[in-house]
């Protein structure tokens, strides 16, 4: 990196999702360097117009040699406007789903249920995020806060955060504010989004309503959990 800094002529772009890039910023010192931080850029699919969704979708269609007869069903039922104005569009997702189609059997009058299946419960994309990319904590973290709803004051979801743990068998995991603080940070414009109210008070939502239908479905299968949760519920809502 700083050999092409010091280049005239060289430019280096990486691309990351947003929660490791902050995990490796966390770990290693030399990633949190301001000038690297200042570089940085932001792709939020909440900015993305319905147009820039809809190329998204062209080039991955287009490169998913996909036989005509699938294409001309696409165009002349307009499929690709339930996808690009579903709540849960991710290119993701939408690149999951164009792989699937091609390596897949799905028949002609099954299409459009196949498409809207996968984006009314985008596991696919999340789950492994989910299980092997984040701490048992912030796992947790988000359990929680489904629970909670959203949006949720930043010290309430420590609160409710706090009074799970307590409550639960998961007695050696070390939890502060500090964790809680790395967590928050560690989740920022990925699985969530940070806020300021009209008042100046730290709120916190999902940031994408995928993540929350995901973890609705994966909840559904820890029934423990789910009873441990409603236990130390710290707030009736």
């Amino acid at each position: 990196i700083g050999r092409i800094q010091r280049s005239k002529n060289k430019i280096l772009i990486c691309t990351t999702r947003e929660f490791i890039l902050r995990q490796a910023s966390n770990k290693y010192e030399k990633l949190s360097d301001s000038k690297i931080e200042f570089s940085k850029l932001v792709l939020d699919i909440s900015h993305y117009t319905q147009f820039t969704k809809a190329e998204i979708l062209y080039n991955h269609l287009y490169f998913a040699n996909l036989n005509r007869n699938f294409k001309e069903k696409f165009v002349s039922k307009k499929m690709y406007m339930t996808i690009i104005t579903h709540r849960n569009y991710n290119p993701r997702l939408i690149d999951f789903i164009t792989l699937k189609l091609k390596k897949e059997k799905v028949w002609k009058n099954e299409i459009k249920d196949f498409i809207i299946g996968q984006l009314d419960n985008p596991e696919e994309i999340w789950k492994h995020d989910f299980e092997t990319g984040i701490s048992k904590i912030s796992q947790n973290l988000l359990l929680v806060m489904l629970t909670c709803g959203d949006p949720i004051f930043y010290e309430d979801l420590f609160q409710a955060l706090t009074s799970f743990l307590e409550a639960s068998s998961i007695t050696n995991l070390s939890f502060d504010e500090i964790e809680y603080k790395k967590c928050i940070k560690e989740f920022e414009n990925s699985f969530i989004s940070t806020s300021m109210d009209t008042n100046g008070k730290f709120i916190i939502n999902f940031n994408n309503p995928g993540i929350v239908d995901f973890i609705i479905k994966y909840i559904g299968g820890l029934k423990p959990t789910q009873k441990v949760i409603i236990e130390s519920a710290r707030f009736i809502n």
